[in-house]
């Protein structure tokens, strides 16, 4: 039948079953903010950080980022005494204001396209550290396998593949993002003259193969 799941011969293929989990990771390129909050994503927009020694940045604007590294780096290098970084469970941003004497509060104002809540991070507070809301993060092809299920990792075997009577393997080495992965399955499937196909699935949690009639 067209556009099937199919079977996977291989024990360790929760990969294919599974929520996979993935964490957010500061890591460049690792985590698409197109990914975040469950695949909605990060609208677009600008925000401004202010310390509690009253130091406000200028604008950040996130329209030419595509990674969490790029917010960080942004909020890093805005001249202020807030620092970010990722919650050591990678679910969150976290920031930390260095200030000695704070006069005021830590404060993240949002331009008005709901950026910095969409980041996790818009509010004021009378702390000099905090850590923002859940960011849950859908798979990308750009996801590390070290960041899968909750950080634990993931480790591959070789998986066997099989569509009417056509058989193959795809056999894993260097890969080290679901994209990688993907290709691996796929070209080892085009190299078998099976018809079917790797992806992220539609829900974003993990992967699915899917194939069409039997060559």
């Amino acid at each position: 039948t067209d556009n099937t799941q199919v079977a996977i011969s291989v024990k360790a293929s929760d990969f294919l079953t599974a929520d996979m989990n993935p964490l957010v990771s500061a890591v460049n390129g690792a985590t698409a903010l197109a990914s975040l909050n469950n695949g909605t994503g990060v609208p677009n927009g600008t925000f401004t950080i202010t310390d509690r020694a009253g130091t406000t940045s200028a604008n950040i604007d996130t329209t030419a980022m595509t990674d969490v590294q790029d917010v960080v780096a942004a909020i890093n290098g805005a001249g202020t005494n807030i620092t970010a970084t990722v919650s050591t469970d990678g679910t969150a941003l976290v920031l930390t204001d260095s200030t000695v004497s704070p006069i005021g509060k830590l404060t993240v104002t949002d331009g008005g396209a709901g950026t910095a809540a969409a980041l996790g991070i818009d509010g004021s507070r009378s702390v000099s550290a905090f850590t923002g809301d859940d960011l849950d993060p859908n798979l990308s092809l750009t996801t590390r396998l070290a960041d899968l299920y909750g950080g634990a990792g993931l480790t591959l075997n070789d998986i066997n593949l099989a569509n009417g009577s056509n058989t193959a393997t795809a056999t894993f080495g260097a890969e080290a993002t679901v994209g990688d992965v993907i290709t691996t399955i796929n070209n080892a499937a085009t190299a078998g003259g099976l018809n079917m196909t790797a992806a992220i699935d539609a829900d974003g949690r993990k992967l699915a193969v899917t194939s069409g009639a039997a060559g």
